[in-house]
């Protein structure tokens, strides 16, 4: 059974016309298997950071319209 290499299959999707090139560079050259693997971390943590900040500028926007609706009232009572 295969180990599935999610930093090789990182490089491919990226890359597909070169996969076979990818493949023997990544088993033969360590510099370039240090390469894949720094992309690899690179873009799963892009990939998370993304998702993370999305979901709070969300609460942050639901925050600016409570915040926009409370001056407004606060506004009704100063007149």
């Amino acid at each position: 059974m295969e180990t599935k290499n999610f930093q090789l299959d990182a490089i491919k999707d990226k890359y597909p016309d070169h996969a076979d090139l990818i493949a023997k560079l990544y088993y033969q050259d360590e510099a370039f298997r240090t390469l894949c693997e720094d992309y690899y971390t690179c873009i799963y943590y892009l990939t998370k950071f993304q998702k993370e900040f999305s979901e709070r500028i969300e609460s942050f926007k639901e925050f600016e319209n409570a915040k926009v609706e409370l001056e407004k009232e606060l506004i009704k009572y100063l007149r």
